[in-house]
């Protein structure tokens, strides 16, 4: 198909068969502690903690919860 400047402004309809493939996780040998350990911009401190436990009170969920908060 071609398309010339007196089609411009016209309506085009395009359609596609797509073929999807799934791929799995990759795995990841580093250690959880790695990512949460303490550092400069997120302390690991009884405030922090406190604050942390206070925000959690109402919460279900588990770690992912956790993370979030």
């Amino acid at each position: 198909m071609e398309l010339d400047a007196q089609d411009s402004g016209k309506h085009l309809s395009v359609q596609f068969k797509v073929k999807r493939h799934e791929k799995s996780a990759h795995v990841d040998s580093t250690s959880p502690e790695v990512y949460l350990a303490p550092e400069r911009n997120v302390p690991n401190t009884k405030q922090f903690l406190d604050i942390a436990t206070k925000v959690l009170i109402d919460k279900n969920g588990g770690d992912l919860v956790k993370a979030r908060a």
